[in-house]
């Protein structure tokens, strides 16, 4: 999902892994659209938000969305939070 009000871009992909994510953040870069928050996806998963995708959107803001005490999956995933939008 894509919530855009003016010039402000809120992208949300609730729990898509990396392999459809990477196909939006390109249509969303072939539109020229930006995106000022990412809502990471998965609640910052290992299997979401690659370096390749964040480079592609380029979000000035990332949210991740992940409660505490979930032990059975450690989310977020420190190489998630690791991820940079630089080309890797």
């Amino acid at each position: 999902m894509l919530l855009r009000y003016g010039g402000f871009n809120y992208r949300t992909g609730g729990d898509l892994p990396t392999n459809a994510e990477e196909p939006l953040g390109t249509a969303l870069n072939l539109d020229n659209i930006t995106v000022v928050i990412l809502r990471v996806s998965h609640y910052g998963a290992d299997t979401s938000s690659s370096n390749h995708y964040l480079f592609t959107i380029q979000p000035d803001f990332g949210v991740i969305s992940a409660g505490t005490g979930n032990g059975e999956y450690h989310h977020p995933r420190q190489s998630t939070l690791d991820h940079r939008h630089t080309e890797a």
